[in-house]
């Protein structure tokens, strides 16, 4: 799953499940305005809320909380692009001496 599409698998896992924003936000409880922006890649959620849409949508809750991750990373506008991505390689990189 890349980053960019992050909200496009949500949204399409969401669907293929035939839940409207209105479901989805129900089981979470939280609004449809906010899956709505979480799909639209406006609105990074919690570590709680992705692993409640990745249990509730049946996607790898590592992964999607990777790719969180990464959104939050890029967003930091303090950081230089080169300082996101030793950062990034060095999360990935704790990330395979845990396997």
């Amino acid at each position: 799953m890349k980053t960019k599409n992050i909200g496009l698998a949500i949204r399409a896992n969401r669907k293929t499940l035939g839940l409207s924003m209105y479901d989805l936000a129900a089981r979470l409880n939280c609004t449809a305005p906010y899956i709505s922006a979480i799909e639209n890649g406006t609105e990074i959620p919690s570590i709680l809320m992705a692993k409640k849409l990745s249990k509730t949508l049946k996607i790898d809750h590592k992964e999607l909380s990777n790719q969180f991750f990464f959104m939050k990373i890029e967003k930091i506008k303090w950081l230089t692009k080169s300082e996101k991505e030793l950062f990034i390689k060095a999360y990935i990189k704790e990330g395979k001496k845990k396997k």
